[in-house]
């Protein structure tokens, strides 16, 4: 999925952080149809760890403090989206790389996207502008 402006809530920090997903998603979709999957797995999934841990820290504390109407929502899906996310690194660790594994991880993060950032998130962006 490619970043679009509507994407936009209005808070740079937070913005800024969605962006970077969508880019860093699909570079490491680039990379691994060109044979450098397995160098670049562990480093995606790192990075997707420490993602969650800073972006996901200030956007509930961002929707927390404008009283958003989906903020447990919000919260309660970046749960399960660190669990999964540990669970793939997990997997690395037990039973090294696997192209398979990449593919569907990749998919599952568009997914992500699609499905949190372009409605849960984008939620906040009314109550921001109030």
């Amino acid at each position: 999925m490619k970043w679009k402006d509507k994407y936009a809530i209005g808070i740079k920090r937070v913005d800024e952080q969605h962006r970077m997903i969508f880019r860093v998603t699909e570079t490491s979709g680039m990379l691994s149809t060109g044979g450098s999957g397995e160098r670049t797995y562990a480093i995606f999934l790192n990075f997707l760890d420490d993602y969650c841990e800073k972006h996901f820290k200030a956007e509930e504390q961002y929707m927390e403090e404008n009283h958003c109407p989906v903020a447990q929502k919000n919260k309660d899906e970046h749960s399960i989206f660190r669990a999964t996310i540990h669970d793939y690194q997990q997997r690395l660790k037990d039973s090294g790389y696997m192209d398979s594994s990449a593919r569907e991880l990749l998919n599952l993060i568009d997914q992500w996207i699609n499905n949190h950032i372009c409605r849960i998130d984008i939620q906040l962006k009314d109550d921001v502008k109030k």
